[in-house]
């Protein structure tokens, strides 16, 4: 049995090579006319078994859950109306996606120059460090002033 959608997902080179989980990999429901079918009892949380009765064949299993919208295959009851394509209408409703350097090349402009935050340079340049904040005139930071007790401030 093989899913075509983890096929398609790919990997973005951006990002650590993990999948791109963001990123459609089927059309659609209303694209075409659609058949029904109803899940036996001995069919009942066996997509593999659903797929073999419509198709004849176990690999279009992935097609069957995106199709009637099942994010698990075990997830078909007894009773459960499923619809689909014929088999050879299936390559219709997968989707082919770019390849990343497509992608990529219609998302990124080469030249496009980089502007330098002055603040964040200079705060790099000083070791990550930021200015102290000194008062005029010291105080204590905790003390009882007009019998109450004052943190910080002035």
């Amino acid at each position: 049995m093989e899913f075509y959608d983890i096929e398609n997902v790919r990997r973005d080179a951006n990002q650590d090579n993990l999948y791109d989980l963001f990123a459609p990999t089927f059309k659609g429901t209303n694209l075409y006319e659609l058949s029904k079918y109803v899940v036996s009892t001995e069919q009942e949380m066996r997509a593999d078994l659903i797929c073999e009765s419509i198709f004849g064949d176990i690999n279009y299993v992935d097609f069957i859950c995106n199709l009637n919208e099942v994010d698990n295959p075990l997830n078909f009851m007894e009773g459960d109306e499923i619809i689909f394509a014929p088999a050879s209408q299936v390559y219709l409703y997968r989707l082919n996606a770019p390849e990343i350097t497509e992608s990529k090349n219609q998302l990124l402009n080469v030249n496009k120059s980089t502007k330098v935050d002055q603040n964040r340079k200079q705060y790099i340049e000083q070791n990550y460090n930021l200015p102290p904040n000194l008062l005029d005139v010291p105080t204590d930071p905790v003390r009882i002033q007009n019998n109450q007790i004052v943190i910080g401030g002035s």
